[in-house]
């Protein structure tokens, strides 16, 4: 039983808040960081830590979005936005609607993304 109030504890105090829809933050002012996963996937599973830990640092400049690639609406934005692996990360500017590829080096290195999101 405790093993199990443990396990609970740590999934409600670790997991941060849940992220804005795609909709909601094409409708910000605030440019926004996009990122397409599936959870069958070692390299996003690794990534989502790095994907977390930025979202606590930057959520005063950025607002966060993550999809899962395996949904209706996933399929839309992977024909819109050309996407064709996961983890697919773009920073987007939802003003002009331009969007800026994260690469998949950069993505595995908590600080080439952090340098990335200070130099945007």
């Amino acid at each position: 039983m405790k093993y199990i109030l443990v396990l609970f504890l740590l999934f409600v105090l670790v997991l941060p808040a849940a992220s804005l829809s795609f909709d909601d933050a094409m409708q910000s002012k605030k440019p926004f960081v996009f990122y397409m996963y599936q959870d069958n996937c070692s390299a996003c599973n690794y990534f989502d830590t790095i994907y977390y830990d930025t979202k606590k640092h930057y959520n005063k400049k950025f607002n966060f979005v993550r999809q899962n690639a395996n949904t209706a609406l996933s399929k839309k934005l992977i024909k819109k936005w050309n996407i064709n692996e996961v983890p697919y990360v773009l920073i987007i500017n939802p003003e002009t609607q331009k969007a800026s590829r994260i690469g998949s080096y950069c993505l595995m290195s908590l600080d080439c993304f952090a340098k990335t999101m200070d130099n945007y």
